[in-house]
């Protein structure tokens, strides 16, 4: 089951984070990654096309314990037949954090807005998605 809880319609400067919730089984959830050709869109979620990726397992990921029990995300995603060390883990992740925050530096953005949201739209939609929110 595909849902948008009520708490994942979040206003952002002027724009609108939406998050999406998919029901795996009883007790969890993965929350989606939107990727879309908005300019609402952090430069790090930009596509030509408009798609939703998600993790469809549990907490596979030995290297990542801060997770949240009911919510799966890449984070959780099994990376031992890489055979990745737990210092190679943790430098692969600071490099990425780095990356992340040089691209999204330009635009004063910061990607801890984006760890629950698939998508980021003009603020002008918000009321056109009450409705989407009042059947959840």
């Amino acid at each position: 089951m595909w849902q948008v809880p009520r708490n994942h319609l979040i206003k952002h400067r002027l724009d609108v984070l939406i998050g999406i919730e998919w029901t795996i089984r009883p007790g969890l959830a993965s929350s989606p990654m939107g990727l879309a050709p908005f300019a609402t869109m952090p430069v790090t979620r930009r596509a030509p096309y408009v798609c939703l990726a998600a993790w469809p397992g549990g907490h596979e990921n030995p290297h990542w314990t801060r997770f949240e029990e009911r919510l799966v995300h890449f984070l959780d995603t099994d990376l031992s037949r890489l055979g990745i060390t737990k210092p190679k883990y943790r430098s692969l992740t600071a490099a990425s954090k780095d990356a992340t925050t040089e691209l999204l530096s330009e635009l004063g953005d910061d990607a801890r807005h984006y760890r629950r949201a698939a998508f980021r739209l003009h603020g002008g939609v918000r009321a056109q998605l009450r409705g989407v929110f009042a059947r959840n």
